[in-house]
């Protein structure tokens, strides 16, 4: 009995192997961590892929804007938070996706924010 139950859990692992390697099949993955776009501040209708974000900042991630400003205790961080500003910032990218992976379906873009 033990002997059958420790087979099904072999083939089980070996089968989610395989089907994880066929997911994957076709699958690319693409470094996204050049060339953003970085404006410290909130701007009503950043969101729109029109808007005109040319005198924004060009950096490369990871990027951490807090760390560029002053430290100082009175911050809304506080000492326990490092003692860094708040605020929203906005990070844009533009990019051309080729025609013949327009009509694919893909995963969203996932970032690394953490």
């Amino acid at each position: 009995m033990r002997t059958t139950s420790i087979c099904f859990i072999v083939l089980g692992l070996l089968l989610l192997t395989v089907s994880t390697k066929a997911a994957d099949k076709g699958r690319k993955i693409v470094d996204f961590d050049s060339a953003w776009k970085f404006n410290l501040g909130d701007i009503p209708n950043a969101q729109d892929p029109a808007f005109n974000d040319s005198k924004w900042r060009n950096l490369n991630l990871p990027h951490d804007w807090s760390i560029e400003g002053e430290f100082s205790e009175k911050n809304p961080a506080t000492v326990d938070g490092g003692a860094l500003p708040g605020g929203i910032g906005w990070y844009r990218k533009s990019f051309n996706l080729p025609e013949n992976e327009k009509s694919k379906s893909s995963d969203p873009i996932k970032g690394r924010g953490k």
